[in-house]
């Protein structure tokens, strides 16, 4: 588990599921068709990421399927820390 991955299942496991869910949770379960990331939830999720990875995620960057999967969170935020 790279340290992405960590970052988005703390974050899952302190404002939105259980720890034991976080833990049995797939890299690429669809959090927003299995309704664990919302609107609001999403909003909150880049804030900590940013804070986090000490990074801005730009407006434009924003796409919505980079954050349909902890993998697509993780291969989005690992490609933008890599530039």
């Amino acid at each position: 588990m790279d340290r992405v991955e960590q970052i988005v299942r703390t974050f899952l496991g302190e404002y939105v599921l259980e720890p034991v869910q976080v833990d049995e949770l797939d890299r690429k379960a669809h959090l927003i068709k299995l309704g664990i990331i919302n609107s609001l939830t999403l909003t909150r999720l880049v804030a900590y990421l940013e804070r986090e990875m000490k990074t801005e995620i730009d407006p434009s960057e924003f796409e919505i399927e980079h954050f349909e999967t902890i993998e697509a969170i993780c291969n989005f935020m690992n490609n933008k820390l890599s530039k």
